[in-house]
């Protein structure tokens, strides 16, 4: 199991979708999960190094919209390679950023392409359906799987407008 992620996504709610999976995977308690941005690379180190207070495992999970956006390195950077060089094995780095593409020739993303796992979180068709089907199956509502394909070409892929979208249509029914 790699210990460092980057994850990517233009879409929020899928993202946090895929953050969720990788806690559940890695059997992480909620109170083992903790919340940087990029710019604390002190912190996240700190935080790190040593052992989950409730269970063995630690998440950490790193926002680093301000490193895409910026154009300037992050400073202490270099701290974070010699962390990736001797790293604690019981703690996970989740490096994400709300965007639909990331830079590959900035300095982390290689550190983190070359030690863990670089991953766009994107929807497809099947996982949209069955989003859809089951957001409809808590309401009591029921849709045809044909009906399902179509509204999904008519609104688009994104999760928090399909959302919107069938609350409009649960109203209206």
């Amino acid at each position: 199991m790699k210990n460092f992620y980057l994850l990517y996504s233009g879409d929020g709610a899928i993202l946090n979708k895929e953050i969720n999976d990788l806690e559940k995977k890695l059997d992480i308690s909620d109170n083992d999960i903790i919340y940087y941005n990029i710019d604390d690379i002190d912190g996240i180190i700190n935080e790190a190094s040593t052992i989950g207070m409730f269970s063995l495992n630690k998440f950490i999970i790193i926002n680093m919209d301000s490193y895409f956006k910026d154009k300037k390195d992050i400073p202490n950077i270099n701290l974070l390679e010699n962390y990736f060089n001797n790293y604690n094995s019981n703690s996970y780095l989740v490096f994400v950023s709300n965007s639909d593409t990331i830079d590959s020739r900035k300095k982390l993303v290689k550190f983190i392409n070359s030690n863990g796992t670089t991953k766009k979180v994107e929807a497809n068709n099947e996982y949209l359906s069955d989003y859809v089907n089951d957001y409809l199956k808590k309401k009591n509502y029921k849709m045809s799987s044909m009906d399902i394909n179509i509204f999904i070409n008519r609104v688009g892929n994104n999760i928090d407008n399909i959302k919107n979208e069938l609350d409009k249509l649960m109203l209206y029914k």
